[in-house]
């Protein structure tokens, strides 16, 4: 946390707001590779919450909310929305297709995750544990394992955090599980920016984990690139 900016700054924060650009194979396996090239996202660290507009296109704009994502107008009418939208991707359309609130509903929750981080570790349900260090590219990186219970959307209940020499997560390794439990992924931040006293990764790469642990940097499933970081403090 005192990488980050330290637990008390992070405990001011209010609200964070930032553009995206997002590409990658992930999405295109699912026919909607455009749908977050370029939008604009706010969160709030301490509840699973994001709007992202506009979504899917003008002048509408994307919610998530815990168990619940929708889509509302300009005048804030809601268009469309689905509770538990988890539990709907287990059908057999979505292994080859994606609606509208099924790709609200992984870009939310993963870009909470991603934008919360390290805060969101200190969630009194996340169970953790440092494992063995790990040596790549002839750097040691020290490894923290996280199991999160079924209240946190997130990828997948185990997760492992890579933390470098200055305290940054450099790695994260989880299985996509909306995908299937075939998803594995090794995601990279890089270019780490200050912004109002906390640290944020302005770039971030999802690469496909190979069975040695090693990432596969062929293909990229995601691609996040973040710009006009602001924080908003209580």
């Amino acid at each position: 946390m005192a990488a980050y900016g330290g637990w008390e700054t992070w405990q001011q924060v209010k609200k964070i707001r930032l553009g995206v650009h997002s590409w990658g194979w992930a999405l295109r396996l699912k026919f909607r590779s455009k749908i977050f090239s370029k939008i604009k996202v706010q969160t709030f660290p301490e509840q699973p919450y994001l709007t992202m507009e506009p979504f899917p296109n003008s002048p509408y704009l994307g919610g998530f909310h815990g168990q619940k994502v929708w889509i509302e107008d300009s005048s804030g009418k809601i268009q469309s929305e689905r509770l538990d939208p988890r539990s709907y991707f287990s059908s057999f359309r979505r292994k080859f297709y994606w609606d509208d609130l099924d790709c609200l509903y992984f870009g939310a929750y993963a870009l909470w995750n991603y934008l919360t981080e390290p805060f969101l570790l200190h969630h009194p349900d996340i169970q953790l544990k440092e494992l063995s260090p790990w040596n790549e590219g002839g750097r040691s990186w020290r490894r923290l394992l996280a199991r999160f219970p079924n209240t946190i959307p997130t990828h997948s209940r185990d997760q492992v955090y890579y933390f470098d020499e200055n305290g940054f997560i450099v790695r994260h390794d989880y299985t996509a599980e909306v995908f299937g439990g075939w998803a594995k992924a090794a995601h990279f931040s890089m270019d780490f920016k200050e912004i109002s006293g906390l640290i944020f990764p302005t770039q971030r790469r999802v690469w496909p984990r190979k069975k040695n642990n090693q990432p596969f940097r062929g293909l990229t499933l995601v691609g996040l690139d973040f710009s006009e970081i602001q924080v908003d403090l209580k």
